[in-house]
This record gives C-alpha cells, structure tokens and sequence, in this order.
C-alpha cells in the first residue's frame, strides 16, 4: 500500500514539473533580467479624417468704368462715375475747376475704384473735359462700356468740330455713340457763365479791382484807367481773365466808369456788378458829381443791369 502511495506521489511530481515547464510565467525574465519580450499586442491604426475642402475665394466682381460730366442744381456742374485710379481722378478736377467761369462750383461726386475695368483712351478724358466747359452752353458728357454722348451748343463751327474730333478719338471703340453738339451762333455764351462780377474799392490804403473779365484787352483797359485815376501805387489789380465771362457791348463803358469813379475830388467809392446789379457807393463832392457818374453808367443800365445809387454828397 505504501508502494502505490509513493508511486502516485512521484507521478503527481512529475505532471507538476512538465506542466510548470510548459506553461509561460508572465513575469520570467531572460538571463539579463530583463522580462521576457512575448508578442506585440495589435495596435489598430490611427483614424485618419479627410480634411475639409477649402472653399476658393471668390474673385472680386470686375466694375466697369464710367464719367459723367452734367449741369447740378444752380451754378454747379458735376463730375461723377467709377474711375480706375485717383491720378484720373485728380486730374479732371484740376482741369474743371481751371476752366469754370468765376463762382460756378465743380462738385466731385466720382469714386475711386482699383478693380475697375479700365476704359481704353480714357488718360485723354482731361483735356476733352477742359474743352467742353471752355466753349460749350450746357456741356454733357457721359462715356461707359459700349456708350458714350457728347452735348452742347456753341457759336464758333470750328471749335465745335475740334472738340467732336477729340471726343471721337477717345471713344472710337465704343458701340453706341450720340452726338449732340449743334451750332448756334446767336447764343454765343453758355449758360453756365456767370454774369460780369466786378468789385473796385478801398483796401489797405489802395483800391483793389477784382474780379473777372472776358478779354485780355478789356482788362488792360480798365486797369489803365484805374491807374492814371490814382496812380500804380495805390492801384492793385486783382482781376483775371476768364472767356466764360459774358461779353455785352456796354462792357466798353468800364474804363470811362471807374476812370470817373476814382476822380481825385472822390471821398473812399466802391464799384460793385454781381447778379446783373450795379452799385456805386462813396462819396462825391456835389449834385453835378453824383450825376455824372450816374450818366457813365448809363450803358449798364440801358443793356438792362438794375442800378444802386448808394452815392453821398459831402
């Protein structure tokens, strides 16, 4: 009995050694002491997203350019569109206003566009612009892609085909052209031409004469007057002359008018023509005086100027 005992205690002994030898400790180590490496547990790859589509920008919208030159309320013209750059810009501000008659504002309604479709010829604009408001009644343009119109009347045939031959070489390409421009001899000065505006009067010791005048010659004319009346040193000329002011016939007058007025037995006078009213102010020495400054305006008053006599005998 003790024989199978043993016998059954070394078989157990035996099943236990063959089993510690096939089964794997977790925490064996090699001779290094360092744990034995078993398989690498599967790692799943990483998720990988598309990434989002980028919207492409959109391209800015392409704004054609476009100029208009037209009349405004009262005295005014103005100048608007959508232009490529402010030099443009600039410069057809500069060559209106150096072309207006006195007191006729230029109003600048244009803007400024970088993207604006650029309108072939259009660096000539300038001039044809000067042009127009130099020797037209009611100037108008407009030019835009595939249109353009030119207006206005003048008394002289030949600058009327100059300035259609500048407008035509700047909008040849266009579509669509309107000509308006007409010939009207007996309508010589344009609408937006101021009356005669003239000031003489004490300044500073001296009369300043300001203003402005159609002719060079007229002016000449009346400075002269002024001049021998009271001598270039106490004679400041401050007028310009300016083609868009109206020329009447009784404008011959002026010399002899001021030449009169600044007669040496004058107290401080004053010559005022603004909106078709003439002013004479100061004072005279006597009745007789008074009169014959009143007859020397006389011309104003015939061609229809109403007349002020704010004189006054000392």
């Amino acid at each position: 009995m003790n024989r199978i005992w043993s016998f059954v205690i070394a078989l157990a002994a035996i099943v236990a050694t063959v089993l510690l030898l096939t089964v794997k400790d977790p925490y064996a180590t090699d001779a290094d002491g360092v744990p034995a490496a078993g398989p690498a547990p599967a790692i799943p790859p990483p998720l990988v997203t598309a990434p989002s589509p980028v919207p492409a920008e959109e391209a800015p919208p392409v704004v054609p350019s476009w100029f208009e030159l037209r009349r405004g309320e009262g005295l005014n013209l103005v100048l608007t569109g959508t232009l490529h750059d402010s030099v443009l810009k600039n410069r057809l501000v500069e060559a209106a206003r150096r072309e207006a008659p006195e007191l006729v504002t230029i109003v600048d309604q244009m803007t400024v566009d970088p993207a604006a479709r650029e309108l072939p010829r259009i660096d000539h604009l300038p001039d044809l612009v000067a042009a127009l408001i130099r020797g037209l009644r009611e100037p108008g343009l407009r030019i835009e892609e595939g249109f353009a119109r030119i207006e206005g009347s003048g008394a002289d045939e030949r600058m009327l085909d100059a300035i259609r031959g500048a407008f035509g070489a700047i909008v040849s390409h266009q579509e669509k052209l309107e000509d308006r421009l007409y010939l009207d001899r007996a309508r010589p000065a344009p609408e937006t031409r101021m009356p005669l505006v003239l000031y003489l009067g004490p300044l500073e010791g001296k009369y300043s004469f300001e203003g402005s005048l159609p002719t060079a010659e007229q002016r000449r004319a009346v400075v002269a007057a002024g001049v021998e009346a009271v001598g270039a040193e106490k004679f400041a000329d401050h007028t310009r002359v300016s083609p868009a002011t109206v020329d009447e016939p009784w404008m011959t007058s002026l010399p002899a008018l001021v030449g009169g007025l600044l007669d040496g037995t004058h107290g401080a006078v004053e010559l005022i023509i603004v909106d078709r009213k003439l002013t004479l102010k100061g004072e005279v020495p006597d009745e007789a005086a008074r009169e014959k400054l009143m007859a020397l305006a006389k011309p104003a008053r015939d061609a229809g100027y109403a007349m002020v006599d704010a004189l006054t005998v000392k």
